[in-house]
């Protein structure tokens, strides 16, 4: 098996801590490890066990999948912009849309 490059998940821990404007020392103490240790995950690379992962996508409230499956900001604009369009048409026109994207990941 490949090697995981899991490098992105620091920063990423870190932007979705500073989103909900907590510090370091506050997440620490609400997943059960030391500032220091949350310092190492954001920004030295270090990655925690599995268990650590869970408490802090929990305290951080945030989706398991933007984990997981990352998506620069670009990508998710344009997921946004599409939703949007989509959520603007008609039942036909959306039955339409849905015919047409089945048929593109069909081929």
């Amino acid at each position: 098996m490949k090697d995981l490059n899991l490098d992105y998940m620091g920063p990423m821990l870190k932007d979705a801590r500073l989103k909900v404007k907590l510090t370091q020392d506050e997440v620490a103490e609400r997943v059960g490890i030391t500032t220091r240790y949350l310092m190492a995950i954001e920004n030295e690379g270090k990655c925690p066990a599995l268990d650590v992962w869970f408490r802090l996508i929990h305290a951080l409230h945030i989706s398991a999948d933007g984990i997981v499956y990352p998506r620069d900001a670009a990508e998710k604009e344009t997921d946004e912009q599409l939703l949007c369009m989509i959520r603007l048409l008609n039942s036909r026109d959306k039955k339409i849309v849905q015919a047409s994207i089945q048929a593109m990941l069909d081929n």
